[in-house]
């Protein structure tokens, strides 16, 4: 699992070039794999997008061989076609 956090002292920080001031902001990355042997079907696929849904303050994406979509999109993460060993 990789994560990136940036911080200054006890604040965490992300820096946008258009603005003169930073703004908070965390940043999470990790690659997964699909244990399932049917893959990332439509009960796992409606389970994660429900969770994600929960963080409305968030952006929260998936990747899968350079396709991104959007996790709170039951038809984004079921168009990845995540297979059983698939890293997303």
């Amino acid at each position: 699992m990789l994560i990136h956090i940036r911080t200054v002292g006890d604040t965490i920080l992300q820096t946008n070039p258009t603005d003169s001031a930073p703004s908070t902001a965390v940043s999470f990355r990790a690659v997964v794999e699909i244990p399932n042997k049917l893959g990332m079907h439509l009960r796992p696929a409606s389970q994660l997008v429900k969770l994600a849904a929960e963080f409305t303050d968030c952006e929260i994406h998936l990747s899968k061989d350079g396709q991104q979509v959007n996790a709170k999109s039951i038809m984004g993460v079921i168009m990845l076609a995540a297979e059983q060993g698939s890293e997303l």
